[in-house]
Parts: structure tokens; C-alpha cells; sequence
């Protein structure tokens, strides 16, 4: 039996290698890919979100940003753009993934484009980090996973 905080690590570590691995495709310009990976670090994150907060793990098998927040219990304290923001990093995932997407996709990448949604994703991250840490914290060492 897997316990929540071990699952939320692992979550974690998801994440952070997904931003790294977004950053290293930024660099060799594969952008259509970088965001499909971004859209990926910040997914994890909100999973990890999800699990120390015990959502149970069948209800946060999507790659929809705007549900995870909501079984979160994010998505309500968030303001409009914030929540923009997440309707957009999920397109991320369409666009990235299937090849009648990615011609169109790949055309929207502009340099100013993925800079600016490549900060967004990085931003994100960097603000649910430590409130998923805090929590996870908080759940007892023994706690499985619901």
C-alpha cells in the first residue's frame, strides 16, 4: 500500500524533472514539445496537490489543469486570469500530443509566445511547491493513499 506522502513525492520529483526537461527543450528550440512537457511539470504538480489534500487518486486521472484545481480546491480562490492561464496551459497538452495540432501549434510558438508561457508554468510551480510541501507536512507518516 502506497502512503500519501511518498505518492506526493513522487508527484514532486515528476515535476521538477518535467520543468527541467522543458527548459533543455527550450534551448534547442523544440518548442511544440517544451510546452507539451510544461503543461506536463504543472500537471504533476497539482496531482501532488490533489493527493495531499486526499482527493482520492481515481478522481485526478485527467491532464485538465481547471479540474485538477477544482478537485484541489483551488479553482474557486483563483482570479480570472489565473484561471485563463490554466485553460490555456492545458491546450498545451492537445496541441503538443497530436500531430493534426501540432502544425497549428507549432505556428503559435513564436519566441515571444513560449517565453511568456514558459514563465507562466515556471511561476505556477514555483507558487504551489511549497504549499503542497506545507501540507504534505502535515499528513501523518502513515496515511494511504485513498
Amino acid at each position: 500500500m502506497m502512503m500519501i506522502k511518498h505518492h506526493v513525492d513522487i508527484w514532486l520529483r515528476g515535476s521538477s524533472e518535467d520543468l527541467r526537461t522543458m527548459e533543455y527543450l527550450l534551448k534547442g528550440r523544440k518548442v511544440v514539445h517544451a510546452m507539451f512537457i510544461g503543461h506536463l511539470a504543472l500537471e504533476k504538480m497539482l496531482k501532488a496537490l490533489c493527493a495531499v489534500r486526499l482527493v482520492p487518486q481515481e478522481e485526478f486521472f485527467t491532464h485538465n489543469l481547471r479540474l485538477l484545481a477544482q478537485k484541489a480546491g483551488l479553482w474557486e480562490h483563483l482570479n480570472a486570469d489565473e484561471q485563463a492561464e490554466l485553460r490555456n496551459i492545458t491546450t498545451f497538452n492537445i496541441e503538443g500530443r497530436y500531430e493534426e495540432y501540432k502544425s497549428d501549434f507549432r505556428a503559435l510558438c513564436t519566441p515571444k509566445f513560449t517565453k511568456h508561457w514558459a514563465k507562466i508554468i515556471r511561476a505556477w510551480c514555483k507558487r504551489l511547491r511549497p504549499i503542497v510541501l506545507q501540507e504534505r507536512a502535515l499528513v501523518p507518516n502513515r496515511t494511504p493513499v485513498p
